[in-house]
C-alpha cells in the first residue's frame, strides 16, 4: 500500500504510535512508497512549532527527511484540480483538497487523523484512531 501522510498522522508518528510506527516502517524498508506534499510539511512544521518550539520542527523534519519519503510539489494543472476538489468540498481545509488530489494521481492511500477526509468518494483514505 501506498502511503500519502497527513499532518496529524505524520505527529502520531513522532509520539510513538504504534500503527503510524509500523506504516513508516513499511516506508523506510522499500515495502510502500510513501509520499508528503510539501504543503504539509509546512502544516506539519508549523503546527510543531506551536506546541514544542522550532528547533523540534526543525529536528523533526531532518528526520522525516531521513526515511525514503517522496516529497510531493503542486504541478499547476493539479492547481486547478485542487481549487475544484475545494469548490465541491468545501468542508475539507485546502492541505485536504492537496492530499485528495495526489491519492488520485499515485492510487495511494491518505493515513489520516480526521473521519471528513475518509468520506470523499473515489480515493482510498485510513482513519488512525489515537
Amino acid at each position: 500500500m501506498d502511503i500519502i501522510w497527513d499532518t496529524g498522522a505524520l505527529s502520531l508518528f513522532f509520539a510513538d504510535h504504534t500503527e503510524a510506527k509500523g506504516y513508516m516502517q513499511q516506508i523506510a524498508v522499500h515495502k510502500s512508497n510513501g509520499y508528503i506534499p510539501r504543503l504539509i510539511l509546512a502544516e506539519f512544521f508549523y503546527k510543531t512549532c506551536q506546541k514544542l518550539g522550532k528547533k523540534v520542527a526543525q529536528i523533526r523534519l531532518v528526520a522525516l527527511r531521513q526515511v525514503p519519503i517522496i516529497e510531493e510539489p503542486i504541478s499547476e494543472e493539479e492547481v486547478l484540480g485542487i481549487g475544484m476538489l475545494k469548490v465541491k468540498h468545501s468542508n475539507l481545509s485546502l492541505a485536504d483538497c492537496v492530499l485528495v488530489q495526489l491519492a488520485k494521481r499515485h492510487h495511494a492511500t491518505i493515513l489520516t487523523t480526521e473521519k471528513t477526509i475518509t468520506t470523499i468518494k473515489g480515493i482510498k483514505a485510513k482513519k488512525i484512531s489515537y
